[in-house]
């Protein structure tokens, strides 16, 4: 998605708005993710014209982004995805950001990267890929990926710098991402990931799963779930230093 559909889209935006009371244009605001991640992000948490994210199985830099609209206030950071073609999409459309074209692991190794048609699917994990192909979509292409812990990724490309969010959509391996964190050291402020465990327990009921539970441990609580994107706010997130977000009205007793 470039410019100029952006400005379609606020233009029929503004179309729909000119109808509705003044108050109505702060909805002109566009939302680059799919599920409105990032408007969440804004109403929940009001994010200041400052900070740092860790985009893991970035994507697109417009187009279903997390973080392209904290980006569009001032915000930078790194962009982590193992497809190459999104390498020359970030540094045209969003030249203050790092993008790594590489995989986050456990520890420093190469996996296999399974590329399908729709590029949505691709992923590291082979049982995901199995998944996929078991349901009627298969690979089109495989490949040797280098990857790193992600606390060693952004020690080196982020070196002194807080990180505010963290989000990660990496298709079957967003729980080795998370582990791979050390979020006891990093400790983002905001973790944003993709899970269907969750997603299901809040649809029909029961365990919310792993991933849910690992977060809880780490001293992270959910907030939102959005589809199958789940928002969680650490614990202690009033006491972390030089916050990028504002402490909202907690009238409601949402945020921890």
């Amino acid at each position: 998605m470039g410019i100029q559909d952006i400005g379609g889209r606020v233009y029929r935006r503004a179309r729909q708005l000119t109808r509705l009371p003044p108050d109505a244009w702060r909805s002109l605001l566009p939302s680059f993710s799919q599920f409105g991640e990032d408007h969440a992000l804004l109403r929940l948490l009001k994010p200041r014209s400052s900070g740092t994210y860790v985009d893991v199985g970035a994507n697109e830099p417009l187009e279903g982004s997390n973080t392209a609209f904290l980006y569009s206030l001032g915000w930078t950071g790194l962009a982590i995805d193992a497809n190459p073609v999104f390498a020359p999409k970030f540094r045209k459309a969003r030249p203050q950001d790092t993008f790594l074209t590489m995989g986050v692991a456990l520890e420093p190794t190469e996996l296999t990267y399974f590329e399908f048609e729709n590029n949505v699917f691709n992923t590291l994990s082979p049982e995901r890929a199995a998944q996929l192909t078991a349901e009627g979509t298969r690979p089109v292409a495989e490949r040797r990926i280098p990857c790193l812990p992600l606390r060693d990724i952004v020690r080196q490309h982020l070196p002194g710098r807080r990180v505010d969010l963290l989000t990660v959509d990496c298709e079957g391996l967003d729980l080795d991402v998370l582990r791979s964190a050390h979020l006891e050291e990093m400790r983002p402020t905001v973790i944003m990931v993709e899970d269907f465990a969750r997603y299901q327990a809040f649809r029909e009921g029961g365990d919310p799963g792993e991933l849910d539970d690992f977060l809880r441990a780490a001293g992270y609580l959910p907030v939102c779930q959005l589809a199958w994107s789940a928002l969680f706010v650490a614990r202690d997130w009033r006491s972390h230093p030089d916050r990028a977000f504002r402490p909202p009205d907690n009238r409601f007793g949402y945020m921890p």
